[in-house]
């Protein structure tokens, strides 16, 4: 890929109308895209040179962006399982690699790569940042809104990983149903939807809500009959081990949600039908330059933009109506 079709590559004639949001490929990209990527080691403290690194089978490394640079960011980079690809129903555990951590914070479907044999990657580090113990501060709006964790619609000023745990739940639900999904028009009606999905926080569900910021004034219901989550009622074709772990990665409570290597872990990934191996994937033809409608969606958030303040909003009247949505109006005849 040599960058994304825009209107002014459009009239440079770089690319077609037809193909604006889409990866502009350079000349033999499907040929190219069948042999092995170069691996590096990044050093994030100087990201601008990249040495080259023999894998060992060891856990994770870095893979260098192509075309990115020091120039374009504090560091992006991509990480892969040292023992290969894992089958689609996994997702990598984020990685710890020579002392260093990586929090990355910019997720969107559009950003998963599916590479040569469906081989899949959550790779946008637009806005990775070197954390340590105790971690910096850390930017306030991050992750397009569709994606973006409650504690962080809700003004957190610091977080980790869960974030991210967040978008993978969003990501996994999106799968399920081919949308994205929690379509939220701004911050109050993304809060909005996922306090409809996931159901209101109380004090034991997410015992620190209160102390966020934007969390202080806000107006819920006040009880708690009909407000619990709805994951298991929307997602009936789940199994009890898939729609659990979707319930863990969507907890409101950031504390509750596991980490990528403990999700791994979860006995859904064990159940059957068990995943294909990689050679045993069908191959498709690409798609590229085929007239497609665009689908509105949020664009990501630029560096030094300011997070919402959601005032006080007032959800207080979110679940009316929907005890009589659960028990239902019955079945009756109309005699004429």
């Amino acid at each position: 890929k040599i960058g994304i079709c825009e209107d002014k590559w459009v009239k440079k004639g770089y690319c077609n109308e037809t193909d604006i949001g889409e990866f502009i490929l350079a000349e033999g990209a499907t040929e190219k895209s069948k042999n092995l990527i170069q691996t590096y080691a990044v050093n994030l403290k100087d990201p601008g040179k990249p040495t080259k690194y023999m894998i060992s089978q060891t856990g994770y490394y870095c893979v260098l962006t192509d075309r990115f640079t020091a120039q374009n960011y504090e560091a992006v980079v991509e990480f892969r399982n040292a023992y290969g690809e894992l089958p689609a129903t996994q997702i990598p555990k984020l990685p710890f690699y020579g002392g260093v951590t990586i929090l990355y914070a910019l997720v969107a479907v559009f950003w998963g790569f599916l590479y040569y044999q469906h081989r899949h990657d959550i790779s946008d580090f637009g806005m990775a940042r070197y954390v340590g113990d105790p971690a910096p501060k850390l930017t306030q709006l991050v992750v397009t809104l569709w994606y973006r964790a409650p504690e962080l619609l809700l003004g957190a000023k610091t977080y980790d990983w869960s974030v991210d745990m967040w978008s993978v739940g969003c990501i996994m639900g999106e799968m399920l149903t081919r949308e994205p999904l929690l379509q939220g028009s701004n911050e109050v009606d993304q809060v909005t939807k996922i306090f409809e999905l996931c159901g209101v926080p109380t004090q034991e569900s997410w015992p620190t809500f209160r102390s966020l910021p934007n969390a202080r004034t806000l107006r819920l219901p006040k009880t708690s009959l009909v407000t619990g989550s709805i994951i298991r009622a929307k997602f009936t074709s789940l199994t009890n081990a898939g729609c659990g772990l979707l319930n863990d990665l969507l907890a409101l409570d950031p504390d509750k949600r596991p980490s990528a290597k403990d999700m791994l872990q979860h006995k859904y990934f064990s159940e059957d039908p068990k995943p294909k191996q990689e050679s045993m994937f069908p191959t498709f033809p690409s798609k590229a330059g085929q007239e497609r409608r665009r689908r509105h969606e949020p664009h990501a958030p630029g560096r030094g933009q300011q997070a919402a303040d959601l005032k006080e909003a007032d959800f207080s009247g979110i679940f009316q109506g929907r005890d009589r949505e659960e028990r239902g109006g019955g079945f009756q005849l109309r005699m004429v």
